[in-house]
């Protein structure tokens, strides 16, 4: 429908060369992604006559809004360049976003910073506080905080997303005392008002740290803020990660079942939670719960995460019913992890040379990995006569990992058979494997 919209208002364009026609066919194509790359030749072909702002902003907000086709962003925007064709508030921060996306790093990081020079020249910097949130993004999205903190501090007008950008880009960088520290600051500062993604980006880097007493905190100030903050599936996902990872899986429970909608996300982090936690029959019920209600479908996540808590658990059964129902109840392939979450769930529950049979069955090349997870199971039941053979193999994927003769040589060792200990050791010196020694640092 909207593609024949497209083809009718290029056909008027032809006969009118009318701007406003010209415009509704860029905002028609750019709002129809099928019709991208019909509207980007049209617009190259035109470049020429078109003299206003408008249509390059259109283009470049168009093609940024993906990493595949960032690129064409930039190239507009040197387009415009070349016509000069004046910059304004809406053309920098869908640029500076798409320097973000650019599958080059390096082709990114340099014409975002080349862009954050000419938005300073032009004055455009303090005019636009969604510039300077472009900015911070940018910065943030290539890990230099250090450089987004100090546009920050020069912003002279600051809005949530200025907050939430800085936040962010601590969190997504392994920084989560840092994210918690500029949380802190906006509230002390009390000039604007926190929303559900600057929770979002909270609760994800105080997830990372692990820290119980934080984690009850954020759960306190959002309890506190009741409707002030509008809960949204992200959020509540987020809450249920961040509780379940700071040791509060009750809690993550609770968030769950209080929460109206939920996506496969937010399922999935609760089954990934259950599991962590050692509730491995709980995790495989919510499975069932979700499948029963039918309206999601279970990815390659959360098959992960309900495998898991079969391994850890030891349900067997389970595990291999839920293993084959990838395939044949909703026609996926399984990926490696999957088969390494069936080779630790039969290795742990004594099952090695089923263990065996079924990496020998697998339709993928076992990576060093699962037959690594297979020595484990091995070593773990006394299994010396298998666990040498999966040696071999370990040792044709990956010859130099020491790792994997001392397991073997110290489980000889302890068991009095110092023959088979001396044999891998000597095995392991002909390889030309070095065992290297572990380390230790104490503090006075």
């Amino acid at each position: 429908m909207r593609s024949g919209e497209v083809f009718h208002l290029h056909a008027r364009f032809i006969k009118t060369f009318h701007r406003l026609v010209f415009r509704d066919l860029l905002l028609l194509s750019c709002a129809c992604r099928s019709s991208l790359s019909y509207i980007t030749a049209i617009f190259h072909s035109h470049s020429t006559i078109i003299t206003d702002t408008f249509p390059y902003n259109i283009m470049i907000r168009a093609h940024s809004l993906h990493p595949t086709t960032s690129p064409h962003s930039i190239s507009v925007f040197a387009l415009m360049h070349r016509n000069s064709i004046r910059f304004d508030t809406y053309t920098f921060p869908f640029l500076l976003k798409a320097c973000a996306h650019h599958p080059s790093r390096r082709v990114g990081l340099n014409i975002g910073i080349t862009s954050h020079g000419l938005i300073v020249k032009s004055g455009l910097f303090s005019d636009s506080v969604h510039v300077g949130n472009g900015v911070l993004g940018l910065y943030g999205a290539f890990g230099f905080m250090n450089f987004a903190v100090k546009v920050f501090d020069e912003m002279p007008k600051r809005d949530v997303v200025s907050w939430a950008s800085v936040i962010a880009g601590f969190g997504d960088n392994g920084s989560g005392w840092d994210a918690v520290f500029v949380f802190r600051m906006m509230q002390v500062c009390g000039d604007v008002e926190v929303d559900a993604v600057t929770m979002i980006s909270v609760a994800t880097a105080v997830a990372s740290l692990g820290v119980p007493e934080l984690a009850l905190w954020v759960y306190s100030f959002l309890r506190r803020m009741g409707k002030k903050i509008n809960t949204t599936v992200a959020l509540g996902t987020a809450m249920v990660v961040m509780m379940s990872k700071c040791g509060y899986i009750n809690i993550a429970r609770k968030l769950f079942d209080d929460m109206p909608k939920r996506n496969l996300q937010t399922w999935t982090a609760l089954i990934v939670g259950l599991a962590e936690h050692g509730r491995s029959r709980e995790a495989v019920d919510v499975y069932e719960m979700m499948e029963t209600e039918g309206a999601l479908l279970p990815d390659h996540v959360t098959f992960i995460g309900v495998l898991t808590a079969c391994s850890h658990g030891g349900l067997v059964d389970d595990g291999m019913r839920l293993f084959r129902s990838i395939k044949e109840k909703y026609c996926m392939v399984p990926a490696m992890e999957h088969y390494g979450c069936v080779v630790d769930l039969l290795g742990r529950a004594g099952k090695v040379e089923e263990a065996f049979k079924f990496i020998e069955n697998m339709h993928l090349k076992p990576s060093v990995v699962i037959w690594r997870t297979l020595l484990g199971g091995c070593v773990r039941h006394g299994m010396m006569g298998l666990a040498e053979t999966v040696k071999k193999r370990i040792v044709e994927l990956e010859s130099d990992h020491h790792g994997d003769y001392v397991l073997l040589s110290n489980v000889y060792g302890g068991s009095g058979r110092w023959s088979e200990k001396e044999r891998v050791m000597l095995q392991m010196k002909d390889q030309g494997v070095v065992n290297r020694p572990g380390w230790s640092a104490v503090f006075s």
